[in-house]
């Protein structure tokens, strides 16, 4: 933790540190941080079409269909990967034109390519590096909108489960043919066993006749 004199100090150093003065000054400094849009926040640069980002957004939205904020957020976040890739290619395509000698010097993505020749030694391996980290963002993106998607079907499935009655609870008995058409639901009485033809067995033998 800070102790009370840190504090003073910061204090003391922030009052004394204001800033560029001139108009001049003060005109590169708010510049530094959106020089080319590329590690920046996102924001649509002056010279970009504010109306066809918007359309891009649009249709990502038509495409992916957000149900929630969150939803909403990885869409976006995946409409600005997608414009600071194609931001990227301008700016290629700049850098080339400066080395060939063609460039128009009135193009701002042209005055944007001239800041990367003059501070970077290898502006298009630069240029490169960024597409990728924006690819990687717009992959990441989708990926989380998948993964979600995919954990609330599983969670409407369960709750759909959960819903669902315990069919061993609810099962009604099996109803016989008989009791179906309305007969006894007493168990059916056998047939009567067939008696067998000739002399019953239990008939008595007749009495052997004596001799005279």
């Amino acid at each position: 933790m800070s102790t009370e004199s840190q504090v003073n100090a910061n204090r003391r150093n922030a009052q004394s540190s204001t800033g560029p003065r001139t108009p001049e000054g003060k005109s590169i400094s708010s510049g530094n941080a959106t020089k080319h849009g590329l590690s920046a926040a996102f924001r649509v640069l002056p010279n970009e079409d504010q109306q066809a980002f918007d359309e891009s957004v649009a249709g990502f939205q038509r495409d992916f269909q957000p149900t929630n904020s969150y939803e909403q957020f990885l869409v976006e976040e995946m409409a600005q990967a997608r414009w600071r890739v194609a931001r990227i290619r301008r700016f290629e395509t700049a850098v080339i034109e400066q080395m060939l000698g063609v460039a128009d010097p009135a193009d701002t993505d042209v005055r944007i390519a001239s800041r990367f020749l003059r501070k970077t030694a290898d502006p298009l391996l630069v240029l490169q590096r960024h597409a990728a980290a924006a690819e990687r963002s717009g992959r990441h993106a989708l990926k989380q909108l998948l993964a979600l998607r995919k954990l609330e079907a599983q969670a409407a499935r369960d709750r759909a489960r959960q819903n669902e009655p315990n069919s061993s609870e609810v099962e009604p008995p099996t109803r016989g043919k008989g009791e179906r058409n309305g007969g006894s639901t007493g168990p059916a009485t056998p047939p009567p066993e067939a008696t067998p033809e000739g002399p019953s067995a239990a008939s008595p033998e007749p009495a052997p006749l004596n001799a005279p």
